[in-house]
């Protein structure tokens, strides 16, 4: 049987004890050790939003107080995709977890057949939908979250001062495939190089302020003898520290010809986590709560027309401007990888770049003229990632990969802007657009 290694990520851990490998010390293997003990906690930090909707601003509920009157509430079955993303590569050893907070929800509506529409009680879900791949295998992983109803009067709304937020309601699922991690063997083949596409749907009337989809550090194992690996594990085989070793090596060894003692272990660990692990910068969805049309499968699209760069959700046309709306890309001075983290790098300012893949689910409408379009992402003049929309009438995932500028820390101000232009105004196509993602993507 392989010999395999196993440690859970979601246990509290301390930062690693850095004070051991200082200068002007006695070079000692147990101070070494002691290190590798804990180094495995940076995968902490891939606590990754991949997608997000709900009410983000909006004014107003797409659910009405009123009483039914023909079809003025959503109905009560249909699924109404209101978030999508691409398919991200999931930090070794996580998986996907789900958290919405929300009000009570609505009232549905029902067609009866010879006697037209009719209230269907009240009722609310979120319907989270992950599908994972592992090479040639997938799994689809579906999960309907229920929301109270509301007990008013065709299930209206809170009232009052501050009863919306003492109604508010919390809820969270995990989605892990129950044969992956009851077993130490399956879990060591889906514990690496897993891609994760997330799709969000609303069922009934649900009032959702907000629902966040993130990668959660669940568990890592590996065959020791064949895998490669993200991280030491100085543990015992159930995952418990060995505490100090009394052996030759640090950490355990690749397999029997590792004459390292381990260190190709920590080299791959440093490597990997340093230069893979980064941020969604920015994750957007054309939903409107307040005026999306409720009678739509998903969301409604926007549009932009003409030859002109348009900003997306409101179609002015400008140049980039920090001065005007957008949103923020401060996570990108997350992603700085080790080799831009060095004492002796230059700093500039506030200035950091950051590699990244830009995103963007759309169509082009139909025209006589064959058009294209062009969807520019900004976070100065001079950054700048273009992203070619081909011909054609399909929604599908485009992308681009490109350079953009971040700050040197989280706190430091970005701003992002995405603009678009047709290639022609010859038939007066349209670019059409439904959700956004920039994800920080080493090159």
């Amino acid at each position: 049987m392989p010999d395999y290694r196993k440690r859970r990520l979601n246990e509290s851990k301390s930062s690693p004890p850095l004070e051991p490998l200082r200068g002007r010390q006695l070079m000692r293997r147990d101070r070494v050790s002691a290190i590798h003990a804990t180094g495995d906690c940076v995968l902490s930090h891939g606590r990754r939003v991949l997608a997000s909707c709900g009410l983000h601003g909006g004014r107003n509920w797409h659910v009405s107080d009123a009483a039914v009157s023909g079809w003025s509430h959503p109905d009560s079955t249909a699924e109404r995709v209101c978030a999508r993303s691409p398919a991200f590569t999931l930090t070794p050893g996580h998986f996907v977890r789900v958290t919405l907070i929300a009000n009570p929800s609505g009232m549905t509506t029902v067609m009866i057949p010879g006697a037209g529409y009719a209230g269907a009680g009240v009722k609310g879900q979120v319907k989270i939908e992950v599908t994972y791949v592992k090479g040639a295998t997938t799994k689809v992983i579906p999960h309907t979250i229920s929301i109270p109803e509301s007990s008013l009067p065709n299930g209206a709304q809170p009232t009052g001062s501050g009863a919306a937020w003492s109604a508010i309601y919390r809820r969270s699922h995990t989605f892990f495939p129950a044969d992956v991690v009851n077993f130490v063997g399956n879990l060591a083949a889906w514990v690496d190089g897993v891609t994760a596409s997330i799709t969000i749907s609303y069922i009934g009337s649900p009032r959702v302020l907000d629902v966040v989809v993130a990668e959660e550090p669940f568990a890592l194992g590996y065959d020791v003898a064949t895998s490669d690996w993200i991280a030491p594990m100085h543990a015992t085989g159930d995952g418990g520290n060995l505490g100090q070793l009394t052996g030759p090596v640090p950490v355990i060894r690749r397999n029997a010809t590792d004459a390292a003692g381990g260190a190709e272990i920590v080299m791959d660990a440093a490597a990997r986590v340093g230069q893979e692990t980064g941020p969604v910068l920015m994750f957007a969805s054309a939903w409107d709560e307040g005026n999306q049309n409720f009678q739509s499968t998903e969301t409604d699209f926007k549009s932009i027309t003409g030859t002109a760069y348009k900003e997306l959700v409101g179609g002015a046309t400008f140049s980039y401007s920090a001065l005007r709306a957008g949103w923020s890309a401060s996570s990108g001075a997350n992603a700085r990888r080790v080799q831009d983290s060095e004492a002796t790098s230059v700093m500039r300012d506030k200035s950091n770049v950051v590699p990244v893949t830009c995103y963007i689910y759309g169509a082009m409408s139909t025209a006589t003229s064959s058009p294209t379009a062009t969807v520019r992402f900004e976070t100065a003049n001079h950054s700048v990632a273009e992203v070619a929309i081909p011909v054609g009438t399909g929604y599908a995932w485009r992308s681009a990969t490109g350079h953009l500028r971040c700050g040197l820390g989280a706190q430091d101000p970005v701003l992002l802007q995405v603009r678009a232009k047709c290639s022609t105004a010859s038939g007066s196509p349209a670019f059409r657009w439904r959700y956004i993602v920039v994800a920080y993507t080493p090159l």
